[in-house]
């Protein structure tokens, strides 16, 4: 009997969840869909193929120069870790460690940042929330208290809300639980002069417009200016100049940098990160309970 060693590592790209027992075992980096506002730089193959092979050559001579040292190593685990992440995470971390600097503590910064994002979610019932509130939000309305958004999505027999929890319907802990997957806290407002709890529709619309397609204008305050309106309304900023210099925009939850490969021997003064791990993101579960009434 001979024993072989058949680690390899593996990229996927899916659109639906990979099988748990694959996820569990990965290394989860979450996309999510860009405004009509956001500019991404295109993929051309045979442009980044020639970034890569001087950068290619360079590793596997490295590799094959420190394989022993990178066997030999115990790095330092991050608490936040659990066992099987941990384990996901090693070799990146000895392979950090090896390569000193600043990589040791941003290899540890991403792996609890990218495991603390790790979807196990049916993304399919947030976003039918969304629409459904899309829905029911009564034209030129600033704010509806949690209740009362509670009330009209149970009622509006198209959405079926009425007969969750046996008939009991959606209750106000269970949205605000799934509202906040999108960062969405209810707050003070106020509804026919009184104070409450809920939200306003300025701050669904930017959900909105990122999940579901710009919100119908009645839904919106006279002021509201969506991503897109913001863009063509503020050609003076920083941020457009860059964009029509070309620049790659950056959003809240990904940072994509271009980088030059420097050949074999040849010192470089090139961000050692073109592809610099930003803050995942994504749709957690939204059968968790936790939430605000």
């Amino acid at each position: 009997m001979s024993e072989l060693s058949v680690f390899c590592p593996c990229a996927f790209g899916s659109i639906d969840k990979l099988p748990d027992t694959q996820e569990d075992r990965s290394i989860v980096i979450p996309i999510q869909r860009k405004l009509a506002s956001e500019t991404v730089k295109r993929f051309l193959r045979h442009e980044v193929r020639k970034r890569v092979e001087p950068l290619k050559a360079r590793i596997i001579h490295w590799a094959d120069t420190s394989v022993s040292d990178l066997q030999a190593a115990q790095p330092d685990l991050p608490t936040e870790l659990d066992d099987r992440v941990a384990d996901i995470w090693w070799p990146l971390f000895c392979i950090a460690d090896q390569a000193g600097g600043d990589w040791p503590k941003a290899m540890r910064d991403a792996a609890i940042t990218i495991s603390n994002a790790r979807i196990d979610d049916d993304d399919s019932a947030l976003i039918k929330l969304l629409r459904g509130i899309r829905l029911i939000w009564p034209p030129v309305t600033p704010a509806l208290s949690t209740g009362r958004i509670v009330d009209l999505l149970n009622t509006n027999d198209e959405l079926g809300y009425g007969g969750w929890s046996n008939g009991e319907g959606l209750t106000s802990r269970k949205l605000n639980a799934m509202l906040g997957k999108f960062g969405l806290k209810p707050g003070s407002v106020s509804v026919d002069g009184e104070k409450t709890k809920g939200h306003r529709i300025e701050n669904l619309a930017p959900i909105f417009e990122r999940y579901l397609g710009a919100a119908p204008a009645d839904l919106l305050p006279s002021d509201y200016r969506s991503s897109t309106d913001r863009l063509l309304n503020s050609s003076s900023s920083s941020t457009n100049k860059g964009l029509r210099e070309g620049k790659t925009r950056v959003d809240e939850n990904t940072r994509v940098k271009s980088g030059h490969a420097p050949s074999p021997g040849e010192s470089s003064t090139a961000d050692p990160d073109p592809y610099g791990v930003g803050q995942a993101g994504g749709l957690p579960d939204p059968w968790d309970d936790e939430g605000e009434s």
